[in-house]
Parts: structure tokens; sequence; C-alpha cells
């Protein structure tokens, strides 16, 4: 019994682990609110991270086995739920654990310079309400490098493949949603240790993958 109890109680964390945003840091939010827009209605940070001004790295931890990820900037030092602008356009992730975005621009169009405060928000599906939503809030420095923050890294067997869901991550397709997905911007490129997919047909809304494995785990724990 003391097997089953303790095999339940890791897969419930593990499931239950939406996604995280390691870098830049994200504000501290209850995971149970992680799919209020904005930004899990967590406070703006304390502190803020430099982050590049030519460009720098979003790394994430994926706790669902397939999501689309969207990633958005709002500029200022609070900006509320005005996130407008389009960092990464929305992609089909699939896999479990570390996750990277490298290279993202700000668009040219924004007049981004030294010093700016922002929020970046990245969200992903994952939800039966919606969206996910986890924000960073950053200054962009031009005294930090891509090249001095781009640590990216990635779980084995992460992969990018095509998406043809609805333009936004959270499911909805109109740019005035509250998802704050707007007309932008910049296209950037990930990149991983596993070869990228060939485009497939990943439509609608990706379930969360440790349901299956929840499962069978519990039926192998019972048979113990």
């Amino acid at each position: 019994m003391k097997l089953i109890l303790l095999t339940l109680s890791l897969l419930s964390s593990l499931i239950s682990a939406h996604f995280t945003l390691e870098f830049p840091p994200q504000r501290e939010a209850n995971e149970e609110d992680q799919s209020s827009f904005p930004c899990s209605g967590a406070a703006v940070s304390t502190t803020r991270t430099a982050w590049p001004l030519n460009g720098g790295s979003i790394q994430l931890t994926m706790g669902h086995a397939r999501s689309a990820v969207q990633v958005l900037v709002a500029l200022g030092n609070d900006p509320g739920s005005n996130f407008n602008t389009v960092l990464v356009p929305t992609v089909q992730e699939e896999g479990l654990g570390k996750f990277c975005f490298s290279g993202v621009k700000v668009p040219e169009n924004l007049g981004v310079k030294d010093g700016d405060n922002a929020t970046i928000q990245v969200i992903t599906d994952g939800h039966e309400t919606g969206g996910l939503y986890n924000c960073a809030d950053i200054t962009f420095s031009s005294s930090n490098s891509s090249s001095s923050t781009s640590q990216c890294t990635f779980g084995q067997g992460i992969r990018t493949t095509a998406y043809t869901g609805p333009p936004n991550a959270n499911g909805t397709g109109s740019s005035s949603s509250a998802s704050g997905s707007a007309s932008g911007a910049a296209s950037p490129s990930s990149t991983g240790s596993s070869p990228a997919a060939s485009p497939g047909g990943a439509a609608g809304k990706p379930e969360a993958g440790g349901v299956v494995v929840l499962g069978m785990l519990a039926a192998w724990a019972l048979w113990l």
C-alpha cells in the first residue's frame, strides 16, 4: 500500500507541473493559478533579469507530453495585460523536460533601447480552460551578448513539429483576445539535441500526456 501511495503521489506532482519558465526566471506564482491571464496572476518581480538587447534565450521545462507554445512581450515597468507583441509565434512542442528558444529578438519597430524594462510571457495550452501563463520581468541590456546568456538545453526526445491549430497557444483565434497576442514580429529559431521532426498534423489542443502514464503506472502499482 505504501508503494501505491508513493507512486500516485509522484505521478500527481508530475502531472500538475504544467511548465516552468527557467530563464529569464519567472515571477513567483502558485502553480494552481497558472491558468490565470496574465502571468498566473503574479505580481511584478522586485528584481529584474538583464536580457540581451540583441536577442537572448528562453529556457523552459515542460511538464506535458505535448504543448502548443507561444512567447509574447509587453514593454514598461508594469504592463498589466498589454501583451500585444509576439516574440515567438505558436509552435508545437513534444516531449517532457528541458526546451529552449535561442536568438529571440525583439522587433526593431518597438524602438527598445538599453535600460528599458519589459515583461516576457510564455503561453502554453495544456489546460482544460485554455492557456497556461508564466512571466519574467527583464531589463534590456546592451552589455549582455546573446552568447553569454544563450544556455539552451534540451531533454532527450524533445522536438518541435508543425502547428496548425488556432494562432494563439491558448486556443483562441482573435488577436484581441485575452491571450495578448497581436501582430508581431520576429520568428526566432529553436534548436535542440534532437533533430527537428518533419511537419506533421498537430492540430487542435494537444493533450496532457501524463494522464496515460498515470493509468499505466497506477495499474502496475496495484498489481504489485
